[in-house]
């Protein structure tokens, strides 16, 4: 596990926003919480051991009966998460390969 700051992980999202809105061809705008949000997301699965099961659901604690997230937010979350681990060399794979259901809670192992 490697140690990445805050601004290094910053500097990783922006970089991943811009390849994302070139591919998409549309401006994105995420709020300064949202991507407090997506950092620390990245922080904590940067801290998990490798071979660790886990959900972003189960890493922030989330209830959605004490404060609800929107399917599409918790997916643009998701995605971001996953395409700054992939950038920073961190291996997330899905269990069973599955897709659908809320991104929250969708298992995945760090390798």
């Amino acid at each position: 596990m490697k140690q990445i700051s805050n601004n290094e992980l910053f500097n990783v999202y922006e970089n991943v926003i811009k390849e994302y809105q070139e591919r998409v061809g549309e401006v994105v705008k995420v709020d300064k919480e949202t991507i407090d949000l997506i950092i620390d997301i990245v922080n904590k699965i940067n801290n998990l051991n490798s071979d660790t099961w886990t959900t972003i659901a189960k890493l922030i604690n989330y209830d959605p009966q004490i404060s609800n997230i929107d399917p599409l937010r918790q997916g643009t979350i998701s995605m971001f998460v996953r395409n700054i681990c992939k950038k920073i060399g961190i291996e997330l794979i899905d269990k069973d390969h599955r897709f659908g259901g809320l991104a929250y809670f969708i298992e995945f192992k760090k390798c």
